[in-house]
């Protein structure tokens, strides 16, 4: 059983992968919550419309994870993630933009381009990490 868990460790793809997944995961979810925060305090939004922003965000991961998996299908998974990693980065910069310096016209619309970017984002990275996973383990 032991064998089982130690023997993937052994492998330097693999334990490259994990740093990327352990890191990615780390910032991700470190970051997520202050995005609410900023929603709700800065932006004066109620915890309503910040719920309809977060289901944009899942109903577009779930849309595009069969997009990217034929994509990575076609292609590669490092290719899937050699975009969808800068398209996140793409979608937190936008932050910067909803309030300039205060909130505008354009903050709403702009959030909801944002949700959609990070949704599709974040099918395109777990999708490629899993496959990527699922090919270097052994029982596959």
């Amino acid at each position: 059983m032991t064998q089982l868990v130690i023997q993937p460790v052994k492998d330097l793809n693999f334990r490259t992968l994990l740093v990327f997944i352990a890191l990615w995961n780390f910032a991700v979810n470190m970051a997520g919550p202050f995005f609410i925060i900023y929603m709700m305090k800065r932006l004066e939004l109620s915890l309503s419309f910040i719920s309809i922003l977060t289901v944009t965000s899942q109903i577009t991961t779930l849309y595009f994870l069969r997009i990217w998996g034929k994509l990575a299908d076609r292609y590669s998974n490092k290719s899937v993630l050699g975009v969808s990693c800068p398209l996140f980065l793409v979608a937190v910069i936008g932050w910067t933009f909803t309030t300039m310096p205060e909130k505008h016209l354009l903050t709403v619309p702009l959030l909801f381009l944002i949700q959609i970017i990070t949704g599709m984002a974040l099918a395109g990275v777990n999708i490629a990490s899993v496959n990527i996973a699922l090919k270097l383990s052994s029982l596959v």
